[in-house]
């Protein structure tokens, strides 16, 4: 029964993960390895007792392998694990291993409430992310436990409407073309592999096509100033035309096209797109 639902799992975090973590990291790499919150959790690692993992949801391993592992429960409840995983899986060749933890980095982030910006460079690790068509994309991966402050202008845009909460951990980019859950750990600085989709999907008839007007929900808007993408952004008409897109480090809001942050009277270039299946 066990080896049943290690299976299903494995295709699940196949499915579900599929990302590849680069060796490079930023310097305070050595830090984090220097403390005892790192040895504890790559002992764990190394022990083989993570892929235990692999048999429970994360809720229940905490309960089941606590009871036997009481350095695995507490572990769990240090913010600090978060860096230490983050090292571990940039540093890690086998896929099944890594997907393993980051199962367990996902888990900490929630519990610990981590939003996590981009402020501080030495609390990001440097990793790469798989596309669907094989393709990759840099990205990075928020290792700090700060909450970023709320947008010291949104008074500014009185009609926008705060959807979500200030986080560190994913922008525009990647909240526009990768993933619109507040649960996103992502942070993309470059979309163009998703822009220029042609690149991106293996079959030519799949991707996103540029329009001469976005009018359909979930159509995708890009903000260009000076040949510069600066901004992405969702459609989302209902009664008005309006946007959704995260303002940075800060939430996300739904507003209208003149009514963000981005918006610029003088050269700016609006692009919009729309998914085609076939």
């Amino acid at each position: 029964m066990k080896m049943k639902k290690l299976s299903a799992l494995i295709l699940c975090f196949t499915m579900l993960l599929s990302m590849s973590f680069s060796a490079e990291v930023y310097a305070h790499e050595e830090d984090i390895m220097r403390t005892e919150n790192y040895q504890k959790t790559k002992a764990f690692v190394d022990s083989g007792d993570i892929y235990d993992l692999g048999l429970y949801s994360m809720e229940d391993a905490v309960r089941i392998i606590g009871r036997q592992d009481p350095d695995f429960a507490d572990l769990c409840g240090e913010p600090q694990t978060v860096a230490s995983l983050a090292v571990l899986i940039s540093q890690e060749d086998d896929e099944f291993l890594k997907n393993l933890m980051v199962f367990w980095y996902n888990y900490l982030l929630t519990q610990h409430g981590f939003p996590v910006t981009y402020s501080n460079t030495s609390d990001y690790v440097s990793y790469t992310l798989t596309l669907p068509g094989g393709k990759t994309i840099d990205a990075l991966l928020y290792t700090g436990n700060s909450t970023p402050d709320t947008y010291a202008n949104a008074s500014s845009y009185t009609s926008a409407i705060l959807l979500s909460l200030s986080s560190y951990r994913y922008n525009c980019h990647s909240y526009a073309w990768y993933n619109i859950h507040s649960d996103n750990i992502y942070w993309i600085d470059d979309p163009t592999l998703f822009v220029n989709s042609a690149q991106l999907i293996a079959t030519q008839k799949k991707g996103w096509k540029k329009l001469p007007q976005g009018v359909s929900n979930w159509n995708r808007v890009t903000y260009s100033h000076k040949n510069e993408l600066t901004h992405s952004a969702i459609v989302y008409v209902s009664g008005k035309y309006m946007l959704m897109s995260k303002w940075g480090n800060a939430g996300v809001f739904k507003h209208t096209i003149k009514k963000c942050p981005y918006y610029r009277r003088t050269k700016l270039v609006l692009r919009y797109y729309s998914y085609q299946t076939a």
